[in-house]
């Protein structure tokens, strides 16, 4: 992680959008951005309201920092947007007035995994930073903390993929740690096994949303490990559909039908 860049683009900013993987993990990104003691740190995480079954950033939440943001600070304020793809249309354009009013001392940072869900017109008012998987030896630094044995270390390392947050939950959680590399079997067979074997995944996910869009997730990553020159080509069809897929599964299209479809262009493009 760039961390010059990323410290000299936060301080000398009013809004910035950090643009993490899926599984990066908000602690790792902020104990590595080096903010001064006497300056004030606030996060706004998305969270359930009312009867809502999913956690989001609406209005409220918006006003409520509206709220917090007036009038002038002493100390420099960084003020953290977890997850600020989940704020709705309305939210965001809310939080677009924040952005069109800058003040000293205030500093909006938005962290996404999900840049296309931001509206054009805050992405055009905050500068943008891309934040990339950490390197081997990065997680390798954190995985010690935890003393785990060196067969599953490793395991750990090849499931994270370089995610400090991944790291984190596969150390500390046994039961999150044996459903990936459940997930990771579904890949490799998704990746090498026949027909049958394709049916058989889809079987046992074709009413478990969550697990089917890991299990595309995974096959992706895997895609792009074992790419070479002569097989580049196809993979990235392959990979193209898989995230074709994933989309349509995440905005609760079929599972089984969304499987079904990506298994049969798997096999035409093999």
């Amino acid at each position: 992680m760039n961390n010059k860049l990323l410290n000299s683009t936060i301080k000398s900013s009013h809004a910035v959008i950090l643009d993490i993987p899926q599984g990066f993990g908000y602690d790792y990104l902020i104990n590595n951005i080096d903010i001064s003691l006497d300056s004030d740190i606030i996060k706004l995480l998305p969270r359930v309201h009312g009867a809502q079954k999913t956690k989001n950033i609406n209005t409220e939440d918006i006003l409520d920092l509206q709220e917090k943001t007036r009038g002038s600070s002493k100390n420099q304020q960084f003020y953290f947007i977890l997850g600020a793809d989940t704020m709705s249309e309305v939210a965001q354009n809310k939080f677009l007035k924040l952005l069109e009013e800058p003040r000293d001392n205030l500093h909006f940072v938005l962290v996404t995994s999900r840049f296309d869900k931001m509206l054009l017109t805050i992405k055009s008012r905050a500068q943008y930073v891309k934040i990339e998987p950490i390197s081997d030896y990065e997680s390798q630094t954190i995985l010690k903390k935890y003393k785990v044995d060196e067969v599953k270390a490793k395991q750990i390392l090849f499931l994270a993929n370089g995610l400090p947050g991944e790291i984190e939950k596969l150390a500390t959680d046994k039961k999150y740690f044996d459903s990936s590399l459940k997930v990771m079997a579904w890949a490799k067979k998704w990746l090498s096994g026949d027909q049958f074997d394709k049916v058989i995944v889809i079987n046992e996910l074709k009413n478990d949303r969550e697990q089917a869009l890991r299990l595309l997730a995974q096959t992706i990553e895997l895609l792009g490990k074992t790419l070479t020159p002569t097989n580049a080509s196809k993979s990235v069809v392959k990979a193209r559909k898989l995230s074709t897929a994933y989309r349509r599964i995440q905005k609760n299209g079929s599972v089984r039908l969304n499987l079904i479809e990506s298994a049969i262009e798997y096999f035409s493009n093999c």
